[in-house]
């Protein structure tokens, strides 16, 4: 998968893009239907449908199929101008084994800073369901969100957008040992968690030039929530 910022070359996808025409059927598809409306129909904001429209800017392959799914239409016809405009039954198919995911406009850190709310949607990111079920993953509550610095290095790098578990709200105590989103004194980190057998928790960077932190049960703040679990991908 590509990453969320669009380009020209990514939304082109087969055949040549056309940007001109793009604009207009936007128009069309859109027809009387606020921006708003249609961009929570497709995951999108208001704004980045206001651009497409406008020609100010053009959708990554992600954002053009998920415009082409709320808009009933086919993806190369949305593109290209080529084509039927109305989506066949093999694309409605393919399209309907596939599942969004909420992709948030945050960073984690991952070092030092990013201090970020857990509430700035940016988008939302197709999965095929396949996919999702052969890594056990189908069903679970996922999420998409941004890596900043290089405590996780090699396993996470600055910029890197894993895919995470949404955990419920109590999770904090006797957790497997692994990578996980925490909300630690007003700061979202991302870190390996290892509970001890007091009941406390080891923070751990698998950056070698940052020190864990221990948590015990005396000195383990009371703001501290684990938030999600590394599911081990990246996109």
């Amino acid at each position: 998968m590509s990453n969320f910022e669009g380009s020209k070359e990514a939304a082109a996808g087969v055949d040549s893009f056309d940007l001109k025409g793009f604009t207009e059927r936007m128009e069309l598809i859109l027809g009387d239907e606020s921006a708003r409306s249609f961009g929570a129909r497709c995951g999108l904001s208001d704004t980045a449908i206001k651009k497409y429209r406008s020609g100010a800017s053009t959708p990554n392959v992600e954002r053009l199929i998920a415009i082409a799914n709320a808009a009933g239409v086919d993806v190369k016809w949305l593109a290209t101008g080529q084509g039927s405009r109305s989506a066949d039954s093999s694309v409605a198919e393919s399209q309907s084994k596939v599942l969004w995911v909420d992709s948030y406009d945050v960073f984690v850190s991952a070092g030092n800073g990013a201090h970020n709310e857990w509430d700035h949607l940016e988008a939302r990111v197709p999965f095929s369901t396949a996919w999702l079920e052969d890594h056990g993953l189908l069903g679970k509550r996922l999420a998409v969100l941004k890596v900043h610095g290089d405590s996780m290095s090699p396993t996470l790098e600055h910029g890197d957008t894993p895919l995470v578990e949404m955990l419920p709200e109590d999770a904090v105590e006797n957790l497997p040992d692994s990578v996980y989103v925490l909300r630690l004194n007003g700061q979202l980190l991302i870190k390996r968690l290892q509970s001890d057998l007091m009941g406390g928790l080891y923070i751990k960077s698998d950056n070698p030039a940052y020190r864990e932190i221990h948590l015990t049960q005396s000195n383990k703040p009371d703001d501290i929530r684990i938030i999600a679990r590394w599911t081990g991908k990246k996109i």
